[in-house]
């Protein structure tokens, strides 16, 4: 953590012994649809959580339910209205618990001064979310595509290869979407994902191919995480050795999956070692590298196969600072997981109560749920 630019003139580094009573805490955000799931009048709620980086545990034991509300009720922006009066509750919230004691004016203003947790300490370190919520929620530049998974603190393997040609031994001999090549594709996908663990998320062609643009992986993070060995599998079968091309995304994707390796390998590290650090920022370089030597080979051929995005920046940024922070620490797969529990207790608490009274309903709820949970860990 010392290496951490963050850490730079850091007000935490004033407590004597910080490092032994502060817990670097994070806050994860999204839109889940309610209401009208998959219809034009789907009503979307955005619910923020919060969580230590250095636990371990469930989703239901690690994450906790901060608020939650209907985007359609939000009132102005992020300097006026609903959040602004939230982010300000928020702001004391996590000012008292950097402190560590209970603040003057609150609830417990009788404990005023008095510790909060025994001396432990929280330093709010790390926002996550997508792309979509950190430009409407927190104000960010709109410099992405609308839709674009994860945000620079979050690990999310789904480089934009060229999915319709897998099938091909060399350059395309007719159009790369062509009927037959395009279910001999399909077929592939099928059987490959039938053999394997990684489920049946991944094994329908309209998952990647977008008339007109670049093809894409659609989907949530932990439904590919494990999509990078079976694409570079697939690949293996269908490439020409020969070409150099092919080489070079062979090349590409095997330095792919052998970061993933190495974030499963470190998955209890807090930070990477020096020396993978070292070989987890070699690699990831290496890989752009190649991606944006074959990204200008297909531009030259006027093909839109391989697209060179904001992901990339986001990626070597990562494995820049993975030597202070390991990116497992600050991904989303539990934040995506808290948001289809909430979904589903949201549901249970829209019927029959109006939009300004449901969010209530499912706090209690929630910590209804939150305390038999914990009742259970502790039988």
């Amino acid at each position: 953590m010392r290496l951490h630019p963050q850490m730079r003139d850091h007000p935490m580094t004033s407590s004597p012994q910080w490092e032994s009573w502060t817990v670097p805490i994070a806050v994860h955000g999204d839109g889940v649809p309610v209401t009208g799931v998959g219809k034009v009048w789907s009503r979307v709620m955005t619910n923020y959580s919060w969580y230590s980086l250095l636990g371990y545990g469930t989703t239901p034991s690690m994450l906790m339910w901060v608020w939650g509300f209907f985007d359609k009720l939000k009132v102005g922006d992020q300097a006026s209205g609903t959040l602004l009066e939230f982010y300000s509750i928020l702001r004391w919230s996590f000012l008292a618990l950097s402190e560590g004691r209970y603040k003057e004016g609150s609830v417990e203003a009788l404990r005023a001064g008095s510790w909060l947790a025994g001396g432990w300490k929280g330093a709010l370190w790390a926002l996550t979310g997508d792309l979509d919520y950190f430009n409407a929620m927190l104000g960010t530049p709109q410099l992405f595509r609308s839709g674009w998974p994860m945000y620079a603190l979050q690990m999310h393997w789904d480089w934009r290869c060229n999915m319709d040609r897998f099938s091909t031994t060399g350059y395309v001999e007719e159009h790369p979407l062509g009927g037959r090549r395009l279910e001999k594709l399909g077929r592939t996908f099928e059987v490959h994902f039938a053999d394997s663990s990684w489920g049946e998320y991944l094994s329908k062609l309209s998952m990647f191919i977008r008339t007109g643009k670049y093809p894409k992986l659609r989907g949530k993070a932990s439904e590919i995480r494990h999509f990078g060995p079976a694409l570079l599998a697939l690949w293996s079968r269908h490439q020409n050795p020969h070409l150099v091309l092919h080489q070079r995304i062979t090349l590409m994707l095997k330095q792919n999956v052998h970061l993933g390796e190495m974030i499963t390998f470190h998955k209890d590290d807090f930070a990477l070692p020096p020396g993978p650090a070292q070989e987890f920022e070699e690699t990831a370089n290496s890989m752009l590298l190649l991606l944006s030597q074959v990204a200008d080979h297909f531009v030259e051929e006027g093909m839109k196969c391989f697209d060179i995005t904001s992901k990339c920046h986001m990626l070597q940024e990562l494995a820049i600072l993975s030597r202070s922070i390991n990116p497992k620490v600050t991904w989303c797969f539990m934040g995506e997981d808290q948001m289809q529990r909430m979904q589903q207790v949201a549901k249970a608490c829209v019927r029959g109560n109006k939009l300004d009274k449901q969010t209530t309903k499912l706090a209690r709820h929630y910590r209804l749920g939150l305390h038999l949970h914990y009742l259970d860990l502790a039988a």
